[in-house]
């Protein structure tokens, strides 16, 4: 070698020397990345300062499997080979740091070859992922409770990103809308379960809910209705909410199926108004007494006793109050049987209504006992029977007026009998013979024997003959003269 390539190598020692110091340099400064070189022997011959930081200042010329912890090797766990950087393997294995702990390094490890393809060793570099595995495990956890939860609840739980397409859809919704979770993923949720007659006021509200995340139903619960995948609505109870993530408000929907309950409601509301009904037109009321506090009244049974369900509030005292003084003793009595498990039976009494009326009632109730014969609660009837007292009081007031006229009746009947029978009376002289012989003139026999008495008169025809005897006698008369 000459003197010229001498200098030449010389030249090209230092420009090596100096690229080395310089890569050395830029490759200590790196704050978080751990890179090291091994040779074959996996022995460490090179740390950045960041490795010599994590491992310790004595790492050099230290093996690699020295700081494993656990079954792995330097190129074991490998997750995945890079598709666009061949020859580049990943690592990710737990490694003891200087301090003891243990400590989880992602590694990124690519093999170093001489000009032949001899392998020299190893270069690699680490991040230490502990904080961000401990961080998915935690969520993996958060996730996994919330999917246990979500995926065992009978109630459907919906997710809609700020598109308004769906996000989550768990088993529930599928039974109770019909479609499978596939279909519903990524799909405009109004258009999938909201009745086309509601379309208009979800668009009028929905930009308001992107920019603030408010709405007329954010934080209440609504009964609306629901379309199911085969057409049919059905009546649910929605409960919604609003989240932010990543500057984007999502919705997440609480939703039950309340057909049936609704059903149940629309039959029991049914024969509450026909019990109603029926209690208005038989003036009956009902009462639930559960022996301490307030009494529960229906109705009617408010005003059966004249009283508004607005301002009166039924308790004991507040009834007896009710009740015309003269029955107060006996009602209470009634009311002591009843809660000592006694059957007392009907009770008629009189209540006088704020109004200054009277009417008369008729009660009936019974005491419901526990197990241990304890009572629970008494519950019972009340009937306005005004009418039928009034009625009642008519029909004695009658009967007594009818007695008296029947009493007249006998007595009269017994009159006529003393002249009842077969009367001897004079052919010429119209006389009547008594029992014992004697003839009378008539109105003297009638006289003794009956209360009768009489006045005088003369008929028609008596009056007609007498005048023509009259005008007989006064032309024989004058014949005469």
């Amino acid at each position: 070698m000459n003197q010229c390539e001498r200098a030449e190598c010389q030249q090209f020692k230092q420009e090596l020397s100096a690229l080395f110091s310089r890569q050395e340099a830029m490759l200590a400064v790196v704050p978080d990345v751990i890179i090291v070189g091994t040779d074959n022997h996996k022995i460490y011959r090179w740390v950045n300062q960041a490795g010599l930081a994590f491992f310790g200042d004595d790492a050099i010329g230290r093996e690699a499997a020295f700081y494993l912890m656990g079954e792995e090797t330097a190129c074991a766990a490998v997750l995945s080979p890079s598709d666009d950087h061949p020859g580049l393997i990943r690592v990710q294995s737990w490694q003891r740091r200087r301090d003891g702990e243990k400590r989880l390094l992602a590694w990124q490890c690519r093999a170093l070859k001489d000009a032949n393809g001899n392998d020299l060793g190893y270069l690699s570099s680490a991040r230490d992922i502990t904080e961000q595995k401990r961080e998915e495990e935690r969520l993996q956890k958060i996730e996994e409770r919330w999917l246990a939860i979500t995926e065992s609840t009978q109630d459907a739980i919906l997710i809609m990103d700020p598109e308004g397409r769906v996000s989550y859809w768990n088993r529930a919704a599928e039974g109770m809308f019909g479609h499978a979770r596939g279909e519903a993923i990524g799909k405009d949720l109004h258009d999938l379960i909201v009745p086309s007659r509601f379309h208009s006021a979800y668009h009028s509200a929905y930009q308001k809910f992107l920019q603030t995340g408010q709405g007329a139903g954010i934080g209440k619960i609504l009964d609306l209705e629901a379309l199911r995948k085969d057409g049919q609505e059905i009546s649910i109870q929605l409960s919604l909410s609003a989240i932010q993530i990543n500057n984007g408000w999502h919705a997440i929907g609480l939703i039950r199926d309340t057909t049936e309950r609704k059903h149940t409601e629309n039959a029991l509301l049914k024969k509450e108004r026909l019990l109603s009904e029926s209690q208005r037109l038989g003036h009956i009321g009902s009462f639930l007494f559960e022996m301490t506090g307030p009494i529960e009244w229906s109705e009617e049974l408010y005003h059966l006793y004249g009283v508004s369900p607005d301002t009166f509030i039924p308790t004991v005292e507040s009834f007896l109050n009710l009740i015309h003084p003269d029955d107060r003793q006996s009602m209470q009595e009634w009311i002591a049987g009843c809660a000592a498990g006694e059957k007392p039976g009907e009770l008629d009494f009189r209540i006088n209504r704020p109004d200054g009326t009277m009417r008369y009632v008729k009660g009936r109730g019974e005491v419901v006992l526990d197990t241990k014969k304890r009572p629970l609660f008494m519950a019972g009837t009340v009937m306005d029977i005004t009418e039928r007292k009034q009625a009642d009081q008519e029909i004695q007031q009658y009967i007594a007026e009818l007695a008296e006229k029947n009493n007249e009746l006998q007595d009269a009947l017994t009159d006529i009998k003393q002249l009842s029978g077969l009367l001897p009376i004079c052919a010429s002289c119209k006389k009547i013979r008594d029992d014992s012989g004697y003839w009378h003139g008539v109105e003297t026999f009638i006289a003794e024997h009956s209360n009768a008495e009489f006045s005088h008169g003369i008929c028609p025809e008596c009056e007609k003959k007498a005048y023509e005897e009259l005008d007989a006698f006064k032309s024989s008369r004058r014949r005469r003269q």
